[in-house]
């Protein structure tokens, strides 16, 4: 982070912080810099900030150099707790404490329906508010996942569910954006974002009880569901102009007839085809559509074997 002598030259190599630091703390520069860390505060790298939070305002180095901070650059420390932080660093720092009940999600929806009114004909961004509003709102979605869901693979908070599903449905809407959509066509939209925008990180049994769930709300959901047959077995077919639920089925594979080796072979399956479809929705958004509240980014999560670089590799 800050920097290491190398054991071939015994060279001195800068570290991450200390080149962001370098570079954001010139008196040449116009603009003002604004340097976040967003990680859990750990007293391996926090000490080393002391000189830098107090009256000095200097970064040293253990290769002896210093580095002065400038006017025109600012700190911020974006943490969830301060459980390591010693009173040395609790007091070099303004405090601004921010509740999670306070600060709800609601604003979120209705800032992404305001921004998409001017994609959508005429009043059709008050049609999406509504129908988010139902579920987030009405039905308290994310309240009932916490209690109905047991096996999460991976921790989110409340605001991280919200914009995954804003995100989804955004990539969702873009095979959508010369056609005319019904309301149905929009709560699909809607509820195929909310699916796997919230309980995407969740194992199968936990999507089991979600899918009974939304049934038990009126959802639009896939006509004749068959046995252990989930919303997550289907997807959102545009070839008929319309938001129409298809069930997922992998393409038939074929061999490569020549110059190919067994260890490289990858086989589509229910599951890589899947990922393949949400991770293109996020990524092939246009860059004016990248919601910065999380940049657009994957984490693509599973076991072992389950083809998640090969996944992600098509996409580099």
């Amino acid at each position: 982070m800050y920097g290491v002598k190398s054991e071939i030259s015994d060279d001195w190599i800068p570290g991450i912080f200390s080149t962001i630091w370098s570079k954001s703390n010139q008196r040449s520069s116009k603009f003002n810099t604004w340097i976040t860390f967003d990680g859990p505060v750990d007293t391996l790298w926090i000490e080393s900030l002391n000189t830098v939070l107090d009256d000095n305002k200097i970064l040293t180095l253990a290769n002896g150099e210093r580095i002065p901070m400038t006017e025109n650059c600012k700190l911020v420390f974006e943490v969830e707790n301060l459980n390591n932080a010693s009173p040395a660093t609790v007091s070099r720092c303004g405090q601004v404490y921010i509740s999670s009940t306070d600060l709800g999600y609601e604003a979120v929806i209705r800032g992404y329906c305001q921004r998409r009114k001017a994609e959508l004909n005429q009043n059709d961004h008050e049609k999406l508010r509504l129908i988010l509003t139902k579920w987030f709102s009405t039905n308290n979605l994310l309240e009932n996942l916490q209690k109905m869901m047991k096996e999460q693979v991976i921790f989110l908070e409340n605001i991280c569910y919200v914009t995954s599903t804003l995100n989804l449905l955004t990539g969702v809407m873009l095979q959508y954006s010369n056609k005319t959509l019904s309301d149905m066509d929009y709560e699909r939209c809607v509820l195929f974002a909310i699916a796997w925008g919230t309980a995407g990180t969740y194992e199968n049994s936990d999507r089991m009880i979600f899918n009974e769930w939304l049934s038990s709300k009126g959802a639009q959901m896939p006509a004749k569901l068959k046995e252990n047959e989930t919303i997550f077995d289907y997807y959102l077919d545009a070839s008929k102009g319309c938001a129409d639920w298809k069930l997922v089925t992998p393409e038939v594979w074929s061999p490569p007839e020549k110059n190919f080796q067994f260890s490289q072979l990858l086989m589509p399956t229910t599951d890589s085809f899947k990922a393949d479809y949400l991770i293109n929705c996020i990524l092939s958004q246009p860059k004016q559509n990248k919601n910065p509240l999380c940049n657009k980014s994957v984490l693509l999560i599973g076991g072992s074997g389950t083809a998640k670089t090969s996944s992600v590799l098509m996409f580099s």
